[in-house]
């Protein structure tokens, strides 16, 4: 080998060879964000129960004023 040429690490014994980093844990948020992300998570659910709401009304009515029934269309699910 070359003069200054670096030794392969698998050479060395093993005490002496750097260590891969430990993978971390799951994701954990700060205690102060925490609170911000329970309160959007509790906001979206709401505004979806809400629009939800609304929806279903809206197709009442309109079944209401109709001699035929409405089919309810739901979006399709989002495949991977």
């Amino acid at each position: 080998a070359a003069s200054g040429a670096r030794g392969c690490p698998w050479g060395r014994p093993r005490s002496s060879r750097v260590s891969a980093q430990p993978l971390s844990a799951g994701r954990t948020i700060a205690p102060k964000k925490l609170r911000v992300v329970q309160q959007q998570k509790l906001k979206k659910r709401l505004e979806v129960g809400i629009r939800m709401r609304i929806e279903r009304e809206a197709v009442q009515r309109a079944q209401g004023a109709l001699p035929k029934k409405l089919a309810l269309v739901s979006a399709p699910a989002k495949g991977k």
